[in-house]
Formats: C-alpha cells, structure tokens, sequence
C-alpha cells in the first residue's frame, strides 16, 4: 500500500503522459480476463478500480484527485473504440471481442464504467 501511494502522489506532483502506464497495464489483459469479463459482465471501473477504493479510504481519495487531474486521458480510454483498439492488439482478445457478444459487452461496459468513474470522482 505504502508503494501505491507513493505513485499516486507522484501522479498528482509530476505531469505526465499516462497513456503508456494505461497502455501497459491494459496488455496485461488475458483472453480468459476477457471472456470473464464479458461472461460475468464485469466492467473496466470494477476490474481496474476495486484495488483502489475497497477498505482504502485514503487510497481512495488520492484516486479520486489523480483522476481529476487525467481526466480526459482516462476518459479516453473509456471509449468502446478506444479501449477495442488496444485490447485487439492481442488477436485472441480481438477473436473475442468480434463477436456479437463481445461488442455488446464493450460498449455497455464502458459507458457504466464512465458513469461510475464519473460519479466516483466528481460527487460530493
């Protein structure tokens, strides 16, 4: 934990480009990561974001200003297109992601998960 604050608070400190760290942590998504996501209809904000926010209050709150601060680049990210070219870089994920089940997924999956990163970040 000691680790994750460190980074958000040189998150918060430094101007980045955080494309590359969410570029990177998103190839780590496996087929089998995918096809459960899809198949328990889990979404990228409860995947990504359940570290962060369980039981870490304080955690939680540096989450909640790094947010804001890269905010239209996580956002980004959070774009069925977006997010569909960077996961099917992988040609398995790819396989999946084609098919019906998959772009319904997707596209649900990310505009809750923005709703949910947008209630999260910017409610009182």
């Amino acid at each position: 934990m000691r680790n994750a604050f460190s980074f958000l608070k040189n998150l918060l400190t430094l101007n980045l480009d955080i494309r590359p760290f969410i570029e990177e942590s998103l190839k780590k998504v496996t087929p089998d990561m995918l096809r459960k996501a899809i198949n328990e209809n889990i979404d990228p904000y409860d995947f990504l974001f359940s570290y962060f926010l369980s039981d870490k209050p304080e955690i939680a709150r540096l989450v909640k200003y790094v947010i804001r601060k890269y905010w239209n680049i996580i956002v980004e990210y959070l774009q069925p297109k977006k997010l569909y070219d960077v996961l099917s870089r992988n040609p398995e994920n790819k396989q999946i992601l084609d098919t019906p089940q998959g772009i319904r997924w997707l596209n649900e999956a990310c505009q809750r998960a923005y709703n949910k990163l947008y209630y999260f970040v910017w409610s009182p």
